[in-house]
């Protein structure tokens, strides 16, 4: 399979984290920041870095963006360098967006893919204060519109292990089996199929539900967590 090869344009808090995972997933970045010191803190990260400014069309016509699969602008101020990469004919761009206003404008001129990360850390702050159990999974946990969310968990519970999708518990709450991971194989579930030990299974549903399915399936967490807790 052919490596992916990511920009990242911008170099502050939300680029290095970009940055940082994508050099965990092993894929391919170039960084481009005019700030040499951002430059310098992920440079372990990135396998090709430049300074230089990307509202700069003259700069990007001499980077060029015939090798680069998808361009992640993770500035504010992002939308003259979005119009310069468009005029680039870059195909796919994932850009931030500080507010709904300008989450509008980017998606007006093309931009394929909109992070508001603000208002997303303000949807997990909300999650966190309303519900006592989202802690302990927040990790495992990704949320989606009209209150969804969609996670994975292994199953632990002997209860579970040995049954079949459609004669577990968790059949009669409001989740669907998305996909199982087994060992090195992933299968897709159907009402017959077995449950084993250690699959790691994901589901999607309502919050409320999605967790009862957890503390049901992999009861393990749970101690885990209030282990982690007294320790803090």
């Amino acid at each position: 399979m052919k490596k992916q090869n990511i920009c990242v344009i911008g170099a502050g808090r939300l680029g290095k984290a970009t940055i940082t995972q994508l050099h965990k997933l092993n894929k391919s970045v170039l960084v481009i920041d005019k700030d040499v010191k951002n430059l310098n803190s992920i440079k372990d990260y990135a396998n090709n870095i430049i300074e230089a400014d990307a509202a700069d069309m003259k700069a990007l016509e001499a980077i060029g963006f015939e090798n680069i699969d998808t361009v992640i602008v993770a500035l504010a101020d992002n939308t003259e360098i979005i119009a310069a990469l468009l005029e680039l004919k870059v195909k796919n761009i994932i850009a931030r967006a500080v507010n709904k206003r300008h989450a509008r404008v980017l998606k007006q001129i093309g931009v394929n893919w909109i992070v508001s990360p603000e208002e997303e850390a303000g949807i997990r702050l909300a999650l966190f204060s309303t519900n006592n159990n989202f802690f302990k999974y927040s990790e495992t946990l990704q949320e989606l519109p009209g209150g969804f969310v969609i996670g994975s968990t292994t199953i632990t519970s002997p209860k579970y292990a040995g049954k079949t999708i459609k004669n577990s518990k968790f059949s009669n709450l409001q989740v669907s089996v998305v996909i199982i991971k087994r060992e090195t194989n992933t299968i897709l579930p159907y009402g017959e199929l077995v449950l084993n030990k250690d699959d790691l299974v994901t589901f999607i549903g309502q919050i409320d539900d999605v967790i009862k399915v957890f503390e049901l399936v992999n009861p393990n967490k749970i101690a885990d967590k209030s282990e982690q807790n007294e320790n803090f």
